[in-house]
């Protein structure tokens, strides 16, 4: 049977045992513009088939 002891320093408990363990993800300004644009595209879309088209037309199915 192995037993091993692993006994950390201060700055390796930092990195394994972190004081704030919130999780954070950083995303650069660019996402955020390409998101707004694919946002705006949809909405934008949905307005020209509206203008253009009038209301989606909905066929019931009976059965």
């Amino acid at each position: 049977m192995i037993i091993m002891f692993t006994h950390f320093d201060e700055s390796e408990k930092l990195v394994h045992y972190p004081k704030d363990r919130r999780l954070f993800i950083r995303l650069k300004p660019f996402v955020f513009v390409i998101l707004g644009i694919v946002f705006l595209a949809t909405v934008g879309a949905a307005w020209i088939q509206y203008l253009f088209l009038d209301y989606p037309k909905i066929h019931h199915w009976h059965y």
